[in-house]
């Protein structure tokens, strides 16, 4: 049978036309979504409606036996038992992936839960204004307290690096003493702070991100492009690609060549505020502050072609970044190939019977379409 395919090779966040379709997840209430976290083959969500767990993050059920009907904002894995807060501060442990959760005491002090994490061997709370240690379902000091207001932290080996809302990034020395590293920030206010490949990333207000990278001694700014309106509130880490979450519900990847960001996928929601985002299978799942879970396939994306194709819809495959490409012509006549890089558009005639392949190189999802 004689078809004419026409193939193109698109970077998502360029085109104004190239959206994922977002669908609501519906097995969970319409609330805030938190944090997201996996243990013994299950994930667990935190939202202001208590705890749930899926397999597959398609279907949802409660997992909030024996807790209060509160608000949960952090999870922390440790020793193959799943650790949670509510927004009071009261901690509850579950040895079995959320069927028994067992209190752990309350978290001292008045200033807001900013995470959990796992620190030498221990639970870590960081508040807002302080960092305690769980020993034996007490909650004591870790640390003196922080010089300014947290507003997120990270772990990369044996150092907790935190963020402040208007004094920079800090970290903990040997002897758990906090010591400045500002070089390179100025006097920005900084929103989040993530871990990538042992290189820390720092989203300001305004400024876009910084990256600190190992053995470097000062903070090296990213692009801003995309995002340098200052509407940034959510820095992620999502199959080894940073990505930023817009207040107007847009999720950004990072474009390390053209050092620029670009949106990977259509708007949520307006003022969804994107909170976490996550991987299950073919699966994109983003979390919003205000409008619940929403998921997209990468599998299946609907792109509108352009006038040169017979079809104006076809089904798409996304392949991540570094993934090869081949692709093999079919046709009696020549067909045109594109690629773009950035923003920069290159192109190539594929002869009738030619073998290509295409190796993506950017930080960035990557649209096969194809129309016959």
């Amino acid at each position: 049978m004689n078809f004419l395919c026409y193939a193109v090779v698109i970077v998502v966040a360029l085109t104004g036309t190239l959206h994922a379709q977002w669908r609501q997840v519906t097995s969970i209430p319409m609330s805030a979504v938190e944090a997201i976290d996996s243990v013994q083959g299950l994930y667990l969500l935190a939202t202001g409606n208590g705890i749930f767990r899926s397999q597959n993050g398609l279907t949802w059920v409660s997992a909030s036996v024996g807790l209060p009907n509160k608000r949960f904002v952090a999870f922390a894995e440790l020793n193959n038992h799943m650790y949670t807060a509510d927004a009071a501060g009261n901690v509850f442990r579950s040895p079995d992936a959320g069927t028994v959760w067992v209190p752990q005491g309350k978290i001292p002090g008045s200033s807001p839960l900013v995470e959990l994490l796992v620190f030498q061997g221990s639970v870590v709370a960081v508040t807002s204004s302080n960092l305690y240690r769980l020993s034996n379902k007490t909650w004591v000091n870790l640390a003196e307290p922080s010089p300014n207001e947290i507003r997120s932290a990270t772990v990369i080996g044996s150092t907790i690096h935190i963020c402040t809302s208007n004094k920079g990034v800090w970290f903990l020395d040997d002897n758990l003493v906090w010591l400045n590293n500002n070089k390179g920030l100025f006097d920005l206010q900084t929103v989040d702070i993530v871990e990538l490949n042992e290189t820390l990333y720092v989203l300001t207000h305004g400024s876009g991100v910084f990256s600190f990278e190992p053995g470097l001694n000062q903070w090296q700014q990213l692009g801003t492009q995309g995002i340098e309106d200052g509407t940034a509130t959510t820095l992620l880490v999502n199959n080894n690609i940073l990505v930023c979450g817009l207040f107007d519900g847009t999720v950004f990847s990072y474009d390390g060549r053209s050092r620029s960001w670009a949106p990977v996928h259509s708007e949520i929601a307006e003022s969804a505020y994107p909170t976490i985002l996550f991987t299950i299978h073919s699966q994109v799942f983003c979390g919003t502050r205000l409008h619940g879970l929403w998921r997209t396939n990468l599998n299946e994306v609907i792109v509108n072609v352009d006038a040169e194709s017979d079809s104006d819809t076809v089904r798409s495959k996304v392949l991540l970044s570094g993934e090869s490409l081949h692709l093999h012509a079919t046709t009696r006549t020549s067909i045109g190939v594109f690629t773009l890089s950035g923003k920069r558009i290159s192109g190539h005639i594929l002869q009738a019977g030619e073998q290509w392949t295409y190796t993506s190189e950017i930080s960035a999802l990557v649209v096969v379409t194809d129309s016959k």
